[in-house]
């Protein structure tokens, strides 16, 4: 027992230093390859997360970061297989089933002895053939019109994305009516491509919470987000802000957002804001200053209110249906 327990010891001495030499623990030039460590305060988590590895403990982002290798793996493997045996076909399994293949398929109606004769066996023979080859043909064409659909995709996302990121350029504008079309652009952007409208809606979001002024006084701002002083904001949103609120809460573009992205306009200087038939489920609208703001039509299931001011806010025929506690 001694001896084994010694045995192990050294084992993991060994594994140790084995780590610490791969992530540059030692001060002996530069890092080795592969080895995202750094010298200095943080090589311990390095150790320690290499330690784990090398133990056989895994983490959660491990397994589905291996779990995602392998998957590229197969695809990569499965692509060159079916590229392969797609040319293996092309060049050596058509030709040989234009030559045997109508004597395989129709062998009972063929007579090999009087193929030169007037029976018609060799004009069966020519139009199996040529049905062979039609259909390799079609085949063909479908595999062309396959690719030519990944490709439109291709070009289509590249497309998305060029024009994703001049709206975002145009948010990032001096002038008013600039950004106004940056806004009209991403809700163009939506309704072209619906996949797209969780990014808008994040982008939206943080253009609405980085223009919008904060309601005065201290309603539980997060770390770091400091709260406006002036208490005479009694004028409605910009109107940037007011058409990227429109979009944002836009019930036909709420649709398409992932269920985990929730709407945050907590602690908002909105008075005055036109929301007739927002759709503010599931918003955060804690510490929101909704004075004189317009919601008819609003849907407000599962919205946080907590702290809200509602003051001389219209919402007839709206569904007010805020959660429970909140």
């Amino acid at each position: 027992m001694e001896v084994t327990s010694k045995r192990g010891v050294q084992e993991d001495r060994h594994r140790e230093l084995r780590i610490r030499w791969r992530c540059g623990a030692f001060d002996f030039g530069r890092l080795r390859p592969g080895c995202n460590a750094t010298r200095g305060p943080e090589w311990r988590h390095n150790l320690a997360a290499s330690s784990l590895r090398q133990g056989g403990v895994t983490t959660a982002l491990h397994q589905r970061r291996a779990r995602a290798r392998r998957i590229r793996r197969l695809r990569g493997i499965g692509s060159w297989a079916f590229a392969l045996g797609g040319a293996l076909a092309l060049v050596v399994g058509l030709p040989w089933l234009v030559w045997r293949g109508p004597y395989l398929l129709d062998k009972a109606y063929i007579d090999t002895a009087r193929m030169g004769a007037a029976g018609g066996s060799a004009a069966l023979v020519t139009g199996l053939r040529t049905a062979i080859v039609a259909c390799a043909a079609a085949v063909g064409a479908g595999v062309a019109l396959v690719y030519t659909i990944r490709n439109y995709r291709l070009t289509r996302r590249g497309q998305v994305t060029d024009r994703f990121t001049k709206a975002l350029e145009r948010l990032g504008s001096d002038h008013r009516y600039v950004r106004i079309g940056g806004v009209l652009a991403l809700e163009q952007i939506v309704q072209d491509a619906p996949e797209q409208a969780t990014h808008a809606a994040q982008v939206l979001g943080h253009f609405v919470r980085d223009r919008a002024p904060t309601r005065p006084g201290p309603w539980n701002a997060p770390d770091g987000e400091q709260t406006t002083t002036d208490t005479s904001l009694l004028t409605p949103p910009e109107a940037d802000v007011q058409v990227a609120l429109t979009a944002l809460t836009r019930p036909e573009s709420r649709t398409h957002v992932d269920d985990r992205e929730r709407l945050d306009l907590r602690i908002l200087h909105l008075v005055g804001a036109y929301l007739v038939g927002a759709d503010l489920t599931e918003a955060n609208l804690g510490g929101a200053d909704l004075t004189r703001v317009e919601l008819v039509g609003a849907d407000f299931t599962g919205a946080s209110l907590h702290k809200a001011n509602l003051t001389r806010a219209w919402a007839g025929g709206g569904h007010v249906h805020p959660h429970p506690g909140r």
